[in-house]
């Protein structure tokens, strides 16, 4: 293990840094850098749940790998909390991603080399970026974790064939309240509380009587100004062309850098990471990147133990001390 107590330079935080998208969207990050002079290899991450919880966390991964010579970016998601735009998750991600990975290779404090880390969506954006053919040429490796590398059958139809409603509309209830109070729109907001039991958590916001609502097509219209995109996934059954972008095992011919697959046995994501592992291994076009496919898999959940640490993961079963991992080892 690392002597995680030396680090080798003081941090200094930069809020609020703009990039403008190819299509004239203005998207914000924070971001840390190491206070010495030089430039510095950059981790970026891209979310949609708000950049403010991680500059709020001075123990996090952002101002960690910041001491330890690193420039970090976190960036929210078009359409998410700083950044402007309309939200439509993951399908823009494909080129936003393209587009930040390349903006932050010219940052001041940048040499130009970048590499991409986070967990959950935060992993998805880095799977989306192999959407793009060419892949961003300022992009050297990859570390999703506990991510899906197929959109259809991971996040929106079960193994491809029934659809996730109990997750879908939850999530786009979730996020679309940040929509509203961005747009000012009480009326709307005022509206999904007839929905929303706000007893619940982020997994489970709906009342129960919403839970048994059918059919599911009514959620297109209840949801058509707070998500739009909801009425895409309920067309879109069939895994086909509409799904392809940002389907991982589609894009794998073309992928080209090393990445670093992390999941867990118990997570929700698991066929997807190793799926998309697979894939790269199997079909990419480059050699040095079918030879620098690495995965990692362990006997944890979704969150656990990347963001508390555990030997158990899900349940009452303790898989023993090896089953702890420290995540920033490992990445580093």
């Amino acid at each position: 293990m690392r002597d995680y107590a030396r680090h080798q330079f003081g941090v200094i935080l930069e809020k609020n840094v703009p990039m403008t998208t190819r299509d004239g969207v203005t998207l914000y990050a924070d971001v840390w850098h190491p206070d010495a002079p030089g430039t510095f290899p950059v981790l970026l991450s891209r979310t949609p749940y708000g950049k403010e919880s991680a500059a709020q966390n001075p123990n996090g991964s952002n101002a960690f790998f910041a001491r330890f010579g690193y420039v970090t970016v976190m960036q929210d998601c078009r359409g998410r909390f700083a950044s402007e735009g309309d939200y439509n998750p993951l399908f823009q991600e494909v080129t936003d991603g393209y587009d930040a990975v390349e903006w932050a290779a010219r940052l001041q404090w940048a040499n130009g080399r970048v590499g991409t880390c986070g967990q959950s969506y935060l992993g998805a954006t880095q799977y989306a970026i192999t959407g793009n053919d060419p892949m961003p040429p300022s992009l050297q490796a990859m570390a999703p974790v506990s991510a899906s590398s197929d959109f259809h059958q991971s996040w929106v139809y079960h193994t491809g064939g029934a659809s996730m409603w109990g997750w879908l509309v939850p999530y786009a209830i979730f996020k679309g309240r940040n929509t509203l109070e961005r747009v000012g729109r009480q009326d709307l907001l005022a509206k999904l509380d007839e929905y929303v039991d706000p007893a619940t958590n982020f997994s489970m916001p709906l009342k129960n009587g919403w839970f048994r609502h059918r059919p599911i097509n009514d959620w297109i219209d209840l949801l058509k100004e707070t998500a739009p995109y909801f009425a895409d996934y309920i067309r879109e059954v069939n895994d086909g062309p509409f799904w392809q972008p940002i389907n991982l095992n589609v894009q794998a011919p073309h992928v080209s850098v090393p990445i670093l697959h992390i999941s867990s046995w118990y997570d929700i994501f698991l066929e997807g990471a190793l799926n998309g592992f697979q894939s790269i291994r199997s079909t990419s076009r480059f050699p040095q990147a079918r030879a620098n496919q690495k995965l990692v898999i362990g006997p944890w959940a979704h969150l656990f133990p990347f963001v508390v640490p555990t030997t158990g993961g899900t349940g009452d079963i303790d898989f023993g001390p090896e089953a702890l991992i420290d995540l920033h080892e490992l990445q580093l």
